[in-house]
């Protein structure tokens, strides 16, 4: 008895400060990746290594040594930010700290190769009240502008 309305794919960038990149040096190929600080999200954690894959197809399978792994997007992002290495997030995230320049994208070419299709789930009853409506469409709105942003 539920809806759900897809926003799209989430798909899973490396970023890092610009401190960092400048201090530690920008990595040229994902294997460049198993020489920095890797900040995870606690569901990338399992065997430490990293699936990647580019738009070409190439998958290039990383082993990695987090210095973090968290279940807390927000957290992995702040210590990315403050230059504690480099974070995989989704790039729904990372949208407001790249604006800012706080985050730079790491091997923009290559993404971790499970995106996620994400959802908005409501009850069928729900489509009759007007605040949940506005709500779904301010949602698709948000999300599709994160999919176009540069």
């Amino acid at each position: 008895s539920y809806i759900a309305r897809s926003l799209g794919w989430s798909q899973a960038k490396l970023a890092a400060s610009p401190a960092y990149l400048d201090r530690v040096g920008r990595p040229a190929t994902p294997q460049d990746l198993a020489r920095h600080d890797l900040l995870l999200v606690g569901r990338d954690a399992p065997g430490l290594t990293l699936r990647l894959t580019n738009a070409a197809g190439e998958v290039a399978d990383v082993p990695v040594r987090p210095v973090l792994i968290t279940n807390e997007s927000v957290t992995v992002l702040r210590q990315a930010a403050s230059g504690g290495g480099i974070a995989l997030a989704s790039t729904h995230y990372t949208a407001r700290r790249l604006e800012r320049n706080e985050l730079e994208i790491v091997l923009p070419d290559w993404h971790r190769a499970d995106d996620v299709e994400l959802h908005v789930l409501y009850p069928r009853r729900a489509t009759l009240d007007s605040k949940v409506r506005a709500f779904v469409d301010f949602l698709a709105e948000l999300f599709t502008a994160w999919r176009t942003a540069p």
